[in-house]
């Protein structure tokens, strides 16, 4: 049981699987400046610089825009808000499965993926 405030909670016990997770000292995770800039390079993701910012094209079929949309773009908003990056998902006239994600940083890109 962990108390948190006036709240407690049971600890979930979960195989991760295989999952890599960056942890630190003592088994906790560890905070972005611990790490420093390198740690967002991720090999599985290609992020290129065009222009003056970072640029990933991310496969998402199409059925699933509406989603990473939201309602009247609301969660669109929010994940560009909380990330830093701009998110360009196709129209829905566009049989295209690529959503665009620019930054300036990035680590905004690796945050918005």
């Amino acid at each position: 049981v962990v108390q948190c405030g006036p709240a407690q909670y049971r600890r979930a016990v979960v195989d991760v699987g295989g999952l890599d997770f960056k942890m630190g000292r003592n088994h906790r995770m560890v905070d972005d400046e611990e790490w420093g800039e390198d740690s967002y390079d991720d090999p599985d993701v290609e992020v290129t610089f065009e222009g003056d910012s970072f640029v990933h094209h991310m496969y998402v079929l199409s059925v699933f825009h509406k989603f990473i949309v939201g309602t009247r773009g609301v969660t669109r908003q929010r994940l560009e808000i909380d990330s830093g990056a701009s998110i360009q998902v196709p129209d829905r006239e566009t049989a295209s499965d690529t959503i665009v994600l620019k930054a300036r940083e990035k680590q905004a890109v690796y945050s918005a993926r």
